[in-house]
Formats: structure tokens, C-alpha cells, sequence
């Protein structure tokens, strides 16, 4: 099993971009998004602006890696992940991606994977 060349591709870069609560949902916005970009979410971003905005640390970077070649990521599922990543990370009041919220945004997609398969 191994993940589509592009996104093991954009995965080794260092710069991608290279050739519930009421309370809780605005906390769970990227700043940087709303102000610079018009952007009202993190789902909402695109693409380039996700690999901007959305970087991992180098330990979620190489979880990341390492997810994509075990479960096949498309490149579209790439950057939902990393949107997801920066939400859970929005959340959690980090200004950067870390590693846990990676593995928080990965083990969702894994969860959302079965349940399709199931149907």
C-alpha cells in the first residue's frame, strides 16, 4: 500500500508551498485565515492556503508521512486532514500544529474510513 507520488511528494518538502459550545467555535478559527485571507473557516481554505497556513511540526509532519503511506491519502484527503489538524489545534489554543493534533485528525479520517466500508 503506498500513498499517490504527489502527496508523498508535497510530504517531504519542508515548505509544502514550495514549486459543540457557542464559546468554544470562534476560539476554534484561524485567526490568521479570518484576517488575511477572508476565509470564515479552516474548511473553507484552500488548498494553497492550507499548505500555508497548516504546517506541522517535523514529529506530525513525519506522522503524517507515514499515515499517507499506510492508508493511500489522495491528495485531497491530505488537506482535509491538515484542516482538520489546525482546527483541533485552534482549538486547543496552539498556535502551531503539533503531533497530537495530526494523530487526533488522522485517527477521525481512520474512523470515518470503517464506517464507509461498513455502508
Amino acid at each position: 500500500a503506498m500513498a499517490r507520488p504527489e502527496v508523498l511528494e508535497r510530504l517531504g518538502r519542508k515548505n509544502p508551498t514550495e514549486p459543540g459550545d457557542k464559546g468554544t467555535v470562534p476560539q476554534g478559527r484561524s485567526m490568521m485565515s479570518l484576517a488575511r485571507n477572508a476565509v470564515h473557516t479552516n474548511a473553507a481554505m484552500p488548498a494553497p492556503l492550507v499548505e500555508l497556513l497548516a504546517q506541522p511540526d517535523a514529529p506530525g509532519r513525519k506522522l503524517l508521512q507515514d499515515a499517507a503511506a499506510s492508508m493511500q491519502f489522495s491528495a485531497r484527503a491530505y488537506h482535509r486532514i491538515l484542516k482538520v489538524a489546525r482546527t483541533i489545534a485552534d482549538l486547543d489554543g496552539a498556535e502551531s500544529i503539533g503531533r497530537i493534533h495530526l494523530a487526533e485528525a488522522i485517527a477521525y479520517r481512520a474512523v470515518n474510513d470503517r464506517i464507509a466500508a461498513a455502508a
